[in-house]
């Protein structure tokens, strides 16, 4: 695996990996304060999931088997799961004539306080389009820029855990 600028990584499709050690930030990161003044719509409490599109679903299941070891045997859907810490990582085979991408990715945010219809009418003022609005607990969007983003609201008990 020959590094790339900045320790960056590139699996198969050519997207960068970067691996970083436990709460670092990468040499090039400078920390920053929050982009508005706003009140935040969510409360995320950590990523819950990635998946990602690819070309040869074969050759990258043996790519990400060197860094994150065996399969894990998940309910997270068809594809390839693996275990990252408490995070589900993905891989599904692109649809034909599809870019390899990351697809979307799931945020576990704060049940507390989350409103469901108040997020989604904020999510379209802000241009993303609501793919799903479902009577259960996700809120499935796509940002303007076509990546899809999943909110999940959870409650403390059930964060730290793979329910």
């Amino acid at each position: 695996f020959p590094a790339g600028r900045f320790g960056v990584i590139a699996d198969p499709d050519g997207l960068g990996l970067q691996l970083l050690p436990f709460g670092g930030l990468a040499a090039s990161t400078e920390p920053a304060g929050p982009l508005q003044d706003a009140e935040a719509l969510v409360r995320p409490r950590g990523l819950h999931r990635v998946l990602r599109y690819v070309s040869d679903l074969d050759a990258s299941r043996e790519y990400y088997r060197r860094f994150f070891g065996p399969e894990a045997e998940a309910s997270q859907g068809p594809g390839v799961w693996f275990a990252v810490g408490p995070t589900w990582f993905g891989l599904r085979q692109a649809p034909a004539g599809e870019t390899p991408r990351i697809d979307r990715f799931c945020v576990n945010v704060s049940a507390g306080g989350f409103e469901h219809d108040a997020v989604a009418r904020e999510l379209r003022s802000l241009g993303a389009t609501i793919v799903a609005e479902p009577e259960n607990e996700f809120l499935m969007f796509r940002s303007p820029e076509g990546i899809g983003v999943e909110l999940r609201p959870v409650d403390p008990a059930r964060m730290w855990g793979r329910t």
